[in-house]
């Protein structure tokens, strides 16, 4: 474990922590060009909408 610990904490708590700080950091540099690239590659834009509105949907 990366923190001392204080008290027996059960492995779940340290996991949510972990995750916790992860999406800090992702909240934090903002990691939107990999959600992009996930949702991209997860789900196709509908060809009627043109391109500029497609990508320029949400910041």
């Amino acid at each position: 474990t990366l923190l001392p610990r204080l008290t027996p904490l059960p492995v779940g708590f340290e996991a949510a922590l972990v995750i916790l700080a992860l999406a800090a950091l992702a909240s934090r540099y903002g990691l939107t060009q990999l959600e992009r690239k996930f949702y991209e590659g997860r789900t196709v834009p509908p060809r009627n909408l043109p391109e500029s509105q497609s990508t320029g949907g949400k910041r």
